[in-house]
């Protein structure tokens, strides 16, 4: 085994004291970072993460969420994003983050926009708004 920084949850073997001391799975993450937040959380818990080459994992991918892109989907991807680096950054690091956001999303907005996607790019600004304002992620994309 060697020590690494994360680890995808999928992969993840987790030990019952820390899931006692943590929450988790906390109910601001829809999907898509709960896998990161553990990996944050244990290492400042002082934790280890340990990768164990040999080990053999199957995972059906996106089985839990689909592998189709929806708003709904999109909207917490980008919401939880916005909350684990404004939760668990550092300074530094949330400006990074700050960046590479702005810089990826532009990217995969013209993307998106091109393939005649506009309903991601309004619920991925629509998480943006939400979560600059204080707004708990949404149940559903209306109103």
């Amino acid at each position: 085994p060697y020590e690494a920084d994360f680890v995808f949850g999928a992969m993840a073997l987790i030990d019952g004291k820390f899931v006692t001391e943590y929450d988790v799975l906390p109910a601001a993450y829809f999907f898509g970072v709960e896998d990161m937040d553990i990996s944050l959380q244990a290492q400042l818990d002082g934790w280890q993460i340990l990768v164990v080459p040999d080990s053999v994992i199957v995972h059906k991918v996106a089985a839990s969420a689909g592998s189709i892109r929806t708003p709904f989907r999109v909207y917490h991807e980008s919401w939880g994003r916005l909350h684990l680096a404004m939760t668990r950054l550092s300074f530094r690091q949330r400006f990074a983050f700050a960046l590479f956001f702005v810089g990826s999303r532009l990217i995969v907005f013209v993307k998106w926009l091109r393939d005649g996607h506009s309903e991601w790019v309004q619920a991925s600004l629509l998480a943006v708004q939400d979560f600059l304002t204080g707004q708990y992620p949404r149940d559903s994309m209306v109103g």
